[in-house]
């Protein structure tokens, strides 16, 4: 039986009857093949020949950062965009990670205005910017948050519905001091029309809801700024997401700024404005000591070091 199977395993349909021994066909078949399975190396006129085959093209796609260090680039165009519109904007000064409430709650981006009266500066007006590169650090996850949002765009829009005949009505709660022109308001707290403060009552109860505990409302509670804004990818969040009086503003792709919703005018007091201005005095001594070498240590002795260079490309 085997030497049967190994007859129709290895017969040729097209050899004579006489063919040669099994054994002697087998070596001859695998020398056959093992020739052929040599590699043949191809010349550059044979490579360019018809007859010859072309090796698969392989695309090289440029290298791409880790997600982390997509993050951080993100995060540092925005913080980039952020500053040059303030500085554009006038500030007088601006800082980076700026303490609000001594240490625990940071603003990204704070900076002042300042206006010049009889040689002397005035403190204006103090801005917090808090950048976001993610929806999820925005917008916590709470139960029934969609049906909440949604109730609280009804509201906010017969709310504006309301505000328009306010402003009609009574003409005398127009803001004039304001620092931008684009961001005056009117006071719409002192109105008469009691339906609307009914309103929004309402409105702030769903934000609470929505927003308690984020950082948004830490630094809303510090009272140390006159405006709050939101700095964050183009299109990643709408207006109808944002808490009340609160600004915002798209970082576009070429880290232009383009501002969505002006931020209203909050309560501070002079002394807390004061406290923002000495936060962002000391946060920007650190930058400027680190630039130029110095180091200061926990008991107050001074180490100097090489300044930091920008690494080659």
């Amino acid at each position: 039986m085997k030497k049967s199977s190994d007859k129709q395993l290895f017969f040729d349909f097209d050899a004579p009857v006489a063919a040669a021994p099994v054994n002697e066909t087998v070596e001859a078949n695998l020398s056959d093949l093992l020739e052929a399975a040599e590699p043949v190396e191809l010349s550059a006129e044979n490579a360019a020949t018809p007859d010859a085959v072309p090796e698969p093209v392989v695309e090289t796609l440029p290298e791409t950062p880790a997600v982390e260090d997509n993050r951080k680039l993100d995060r540092f165009a925005l913080l980039q965009a952020a500053l040059a519109y303030l500085a554009q904007s006038g500030a007088a000064g601006a800082a980076l990670q700026v303490p609000c409430r001594l240490r625990k709650f940071q603003a990204d981006v704070a900076a002042y205005y300042s206006c010049y009266r009889k040689r002397i500066n005035h403190l204006e007006r103090t801005l917090v910017v808090d950048v976001y590169t993610d929806r999820k650090q925005c917008l916590p996850e709470s139960a029934g948050r969609g049906a909440m949002l949604e109730e609280l765009s009804e509201l906010r829009e017969k709310r504006t519905v309301m505000e328009q005949s306010i402003r009609v009505e009574e003409p005398d709660l127009w803001v004039e001091e304001e620092l931008f022109d684009e961001f005056r308001t009117f006071d719409y707290s002192r109105s008469t029309n009691k339906e609307y403060h009914k309103l929004c009552r309402r409105i702030n109860s769903l934000q609470q809801s929505l927003y308690k505990g984020t950082r948004m409302e830490q630094l809303a509670r510090a009272y140390v700024a006159d405006y709050l804004v939101m700095a964050v990818p183009e299109n990643m969040l709408s207006e109808k997401e944002i808490p009340d009086g609160w600004g915002l503003w798209y970082i576009m792709p070429d880290k232009s700024v383009k501002v969505v919703v002006n931020p209203a005018l909050q309560e501070c007091s002079s002394e807390s404005r004061l406290h923002l201005v000495q936060n962002i005095g000391h946060a920007a001594l650190n930058c400027v000591l680190f630039a130029n070498g110095v180091k200061l240590k926990s008991n107050n002795k001074v180490r100097f070091t090489r300044p930091p260079r920008a690494r080659r490309k």
